[in-house]
């Protein structure tokens, strides 16, 4: 279980009292409390809590400006806001500086506690990453399970007896005689390495130029055809000439390693991309377009009166129409474009499409939706909002983008539901 330590940043002081007594039973690590900006920078540096939770409006330093200098310290750090503010100028701000959750005053604490649940899953996830990671890195230097030493001219002068074992050959020689080679095998898989060039031990030199903790393959037996995850370690012996090679069987860590990723960067429920993913890649794809002269289309869409569903035939059944709709969602939307879980029931793409071919992929979704029979036999409506880039519009960024579709799904909502509305 993860020790949460939270920091606590509120002017007011029945707030402060009222949050710092119920926290104190959801963060076992401790929570530091402060009354201004200024003072929760400081307990920031002494302590790097796990969670912030601060509000906006304080003296000597207010929340945003405490926040900038937390980023500026740890990017990824955790930020619950507490506000009064509901202003979209808040919400762009909040976006920019990526707060992960925001709460309007008074603070509904069983909401708060939800909240600091899910970021305390989201940071157990992490750091059993980090720590499959540091294993894998430190198996990396063990004798390994294959080991393999190559002369100055890269030729092999020793493979052990199990390296010799994966080909079914009994020597070197006869492993000279068939020409095997283990780049053949070798398989792409989630941040593994495979070679440019399959030449002999080439991959040797391709791989030394990777980072150590980085040198992993995974090879596909010969004879079962099972995929097998190795960590390579590779040692160059000046004195002689030689390159030990050693490779460390590192299956079960690997497969474990790609599922914690996999929790970390995908929706528990829905399989789909998360909003941290999101965030990543809203910024990487709007350069990339802007630098190829092409469009980036933002779609918004929101299940329309979905708490109803909810309310009248319980969260189990609402998880389950959410989980359909994801399913349905792969099926309409291309490989090559974005698609997340922004939160609840409510849904982003981003594409590369012009801003029609956009909209009829918006329209493709609401009329599917709508023909659909999901759970329950419950039927479906959504709204939705776009908003593409401008070509040659340089100054264009990531929070503008967003307002703008963010406000096209509103006059969707305003104007009746059940409908597209694009940016103009």
């Amino acid at each position: 279980m993860l020790d949460l330590s939270i920091l606590l940043v509120e002017d007011e002081e029945t707030i402060r009292e009222e949050l710092g007594f119920f926290l104190r039973h959801l963060a076992p690590g401790g929570v530091n409390i402060a009354s201004d900006g200024e003072a929760g920078l400081e307990l920031y540096r002494k302590y790097r809590p796990d969670i912030v939770i601060t509000d906006l409006e304080m003296p000597q330093r207010n929340g945003m400006e405490m926040i900038e200098e937390i980023r500026k310290i740890d990017p990824g750090q955790p930020v619950i806001v507490t506000t009064a503010h509901s202003d979209s100028r808040f919400l762009l701000r909040a976006i920019e500086l990526r707060i992960d959750h925001y709460l309007l005053k008074p603070i509904d604490l069983s909401i708060l506690e939800e909240k600091i649940a899910k970021i305390g899953r989201q940071l157990r996830l992490e750091r059993e990453l980090r720590q499959q990671s540091q294993i894998l890195e430190e198996i990396a230097h063990l004798e390994g399970n294959m080991l393999i030493v190559l002369d100055h001219t890269f030729e092999p002068i020793f493979l052990n007896r199990e390296y010799l074992e994966f080909f079914g050959i009994d020597s070197v020689e006869e492993y000279r005689e068939k020409e095997c080679r283990l780049s053949d095998h070798m398989q792409h898989q989630e941040e593994t390495f495979v070679p440019e060039k399959r030449d002999g031990f080439d991959w040797v030199r391709e791989l030394e130029r990777k980072e150590p903790g980085r040198r992993v393959i995974a090879l596909k037996n010969p004879r079962d055809r099972a995929i097998t995850f190795y960590a390579v370690s590779i040692t160059r012996i000046p004195e002689t000439g030689h390159t030990i090679v050693a490779l460390s069987e590192i299956t079960e860590l690997a497969t474990r390693q790609q599922f914690y990723r996999r929790r970390a960067r995908f929706d528990e429920l829905t399989g789909l991309y998360n909003r941290f993913v999101f965030n990543e890649e809203f910024a990487d794809r709007i350069k990339r377009a802007r630098s190829l002269g092409k469009n980036l289309c933002l779609i918004l869409f929101d299940l329309d009166h979905f708490k109803v569903i909810n309310d009248r035939y319980g969260h189990p059944v609402g998880d389950r129409i959410l989980v359909e709709v994801a399913q349905l969602l792969r099926e309409l939307v291309e490989p090559g474009d974005f698609l997340g879980r922004w939160g609840g029931e409510e849904f982003v793409i981003l594409t590369c499409r012009d801003p029609e071919g956009a909209r009829e992929l918006a329209e493709k979704i609401r009329r599917e939706l709508k023909k659909r029979l999901f759970s329950e036999k419950i039927t479906l409506q959504c709204s939705c909002g776009i908003a593409c880039s401008r070509v040659g519009k340089e100054t264009e960024e990531v929070t503008e983008l967003f307002r703008r579709a963010d406000n096209a799904l509103y006059r969707a909502k305003n104007e009746g539901r059940d409908r597209v509305v694009s940016d103009r």
